[in-house]
């Protein structure tokens, strides 16, 4: 290496404070919401969307003449742009609420609006989704409507759950798990459990505990025969037994995920499966078999036709070929993804993409590229960086807001329990005053009871006193007159 390229890279470093080729940790909040993708890959229960594809949903929109089911498929069509394409989500979600409020629809109102909540959450505008998501629990709440009220509050954990409130998510999901099992819709209830099982276990690492619960939420979905469920527990419980190191089981119940996601031309889902069992097998040291299922992830994810999947797909191998040292298969894959990531301002992948180009061309002794390819690096971290930075603003005033609401509650509360204590002890004052009257009136009645048989007493007494003098005085009488007889 160059004593000028030394000095070159040196400066660049320096620059902006950071190690060579840092590598870039994932925040446990972004942990959890790439986890989120998993346990949760269904929206709409029970509706076109999950028994059809995507084509057919729009061929069957633009054959429909009913309005309210107009909505219904707009809304369903956009759930199924949630892995694919947010942008498309959002303009399906917009046009089912327009249409909604044309024909006076609330459900359909309400279902547009968490969907809406859907992109804000995976764009990092929490302030705006939690805006949406109290217009849907009011609309839910005045219509009665209360599986749309539950779902609104497995949203509102989504939320918290994303900023890292994880009390608060674990209360929402806990509040849809009762009410859906009160109204017996027993595949959400199913669905509140897998988020509650990802606040409490997964995140915090208790990754056994996680396996009993999503065995058991597993269960519950093949009882229910409900294929959307089935695939995502059996991909929950394959991921936990990844984590626990039983390779063998977790390529069983991927394997298994994969038939019925090719059977029912679910691209994505099958390429994630793909990429789960890629990365088992490299793992345990199969690299031939990692890159095939590595290429077929990628084939099936261009069958969606969406270049960010594809583009993202095309990373993860790239980085295989690099960690096994295929560097000429891992500069096809990087730099494709780089120049894609560069053309279309996503930049956590170009990031990514340039920091192993620089490291591959660092080893090839090509001073030149490697050092082009870590200014690339660092020009594009700097913009990773602002939007985090942008992100975790967002992120910051959703908590700010959240905290001064649960202080102006507890302020609230606190001044309920002293007015409520004030009364309490005014009551027991009144009440030991009233008791003392009481007391103090009997008192005086029985003193003016005895006073009264004092007194009657007192009167027999003279009046038999006079009697006593009376028949006196008239033998006195009776015998005078005698003598003088």
């Amino acid at each position: 290496m160059t004593s000028a390229f030394r000095l070159s890279r040196l400066k660049l470093i320096k620059n902006n404070k950071l190690p060579i080729f840092a590598v870039m940790r994932t925040s446990k909040n972004v942990y959890f919401r790439n986890f989120l993708l998993l346990v949760i890959s269904v929206f709409s229960l029970g509706g076109y969307a999950q028994t059809q594809s995507l084509d057919s949903l729009k061929t069957l929109l633009r054959k429909t003449i009913d309005q309210t089911k107009q909505v219904d498929l707009l809304n369903d069509i956009s759930s199924r742009y949630y892995y694919i394409h947010y942008d498309s989500l959002m303009y399906y979600a917009e046009e089912a609420f327009r249409r909604s409020l044309t024909i006076g629809y609330t459900g359909g109102e309400i279902i547009a609006l968490h969907r809406k909540c859907d992109y804000y959450i995976n764009t990092g505008d929490f302030k705006t989704a939690v805006r949406l998501v109290e217009q849907a629990e009011l609309l839910a709440t005045k219509t009665n409507n209360k599986v749309l009220l539950a779902e609104s509050y497995l949203i509102r954990g989504d939320i918290y759950g994303s900023i890292s409130i994880f009390d608060q998510a674990y209360d929402y999901y806990n509040s849809a798990l009762q009410i859906f099992n009160q109204e017996n819709q027993k595949a959400r209830a199913l669905k509140a459990e897998n988020r509650i099982c990802l606040t409490l276990y997964v995140y915090n690492d208790r990754y056994e505990k996680a396996l009993e619960i999503f065995k058991k939420v597993l269960k519950g979905a093949e009882a229910l025969g409900d294929r959307e469920l089935i695939v995502t527990g059996l991909n929950n419980v394959a991921a936990m037994y990844g984590k626990l190191g039983e390779n063998d089981k977790a390529l069983e119940l991927f394997k298994r995920a994969l038939r019925i996601n090719l059977e029912s031309r679910e691209n994505f889902m099958a390429a994630s499966n793909m990429v789960s069992m890629a990365s088992i097998y490299a793992s345990s040291g199969k690299n031939d078999t990692a890159a095939v299922y590595y290429s077929k992830a990628l084939e099936y994810a261009g069958n969606d036709r969406n270049v960010l999947v594809r583009n993202l797909l095309q990373l993860r191998r790239g980085i295989f070929y690099y960690k096994t040292e295929n560097f000429e298969y891992a500069i096809n894959d990087l730099n494709e993804v780089f120049t894609i990531s560069e053309q279309s301002g996503w930049a956590e992948p170009a990031m990514q993409s340039a920091e192993l180009l620089a490291k591959i061309y660092e080893k090839k002794g090509n001073d030149q590229l490697s050092l082009y390819f870590l200014q690339k690096y660092i020009d594009n971290l700097n913009v990773f960086e602002s939007e985090g930075n942008t992100r975790k603003m967002a992120e910051l005033e959703v908590k700010y807001n959240f905290e001064k609401e649960a202080l102006r509650i507890e302020a609230v509360n606190r001044r309920k329990t002293i007015l409520l204590s004030s009364a309490l002890i005014t009551s027991i004052l009144v009440i030991i005053l009233v008791i003392i009257l009481l007391i103090h009136i009997r008192t005086r009645a029985s003193a003016a009871k005895l006073l009264h048989k004092n007194e009657m007493l007192e009167k027999e007494q003279i009046k038999q006193s006079l009697a006593n003098q009376l028949e006196l005085r008239n033998k006195e009488i009776t015998s005078n007159i005698i003598l003088l007889q």
